[in-house]
């Protein structure tokens, strides 16, 4: 686990061994983890991070969810293996963001329930 000044902070706690970690630049907080198990033979990709928080400000809201989405799209893009994303990510599924992220991940609570 990491924590910055801010008090956000990251962790991951698992009962299969980690074969990879990372830290990776998330704005605003740049305090994410990128991780990879090993689950039935097939590697997983984990990625945790901490959304920025709601701000009354929409201009600057929209700003840094834009950023988060940018980065995350470049960070889990390229990967042609499962992922999972695990967040506080402080947002709906009526969201902007929400949509925007639809765009290269599913969402397995939505899927399965």
């Amino acid at each position: 686990m990491r924590s910055l000044e801010s008090g956000r902070s990251v962790g991951l706690l698992s009962r299969f061994p980690l074969e990879f970690v990372a830290w990776f630049k998330l704005p605003p907080f740049d305090n994410a983890l990128h991780a990879t198990i090993r689950l039935d033979g097939r590697r997983i990709h984990i990625f945790i991070v901490h959304s920025a928080e709601f701000i009354p400000q929409v201009i600057e809201r929209y700003r840094r969810r834009a950023a988060e989405v940018t980065r995350l799209r470049e960070e889990i893009g390229p990967l042609n293996e499962p992922v999972v994303l695990l967040c506080d990510c402080n947002m709906s599924d009526s969201s902007e963001v929400y949509t925007q992220l639809q765009i290269f991940l599913c969402d397995s609570f939505r899927e399965a329930g």
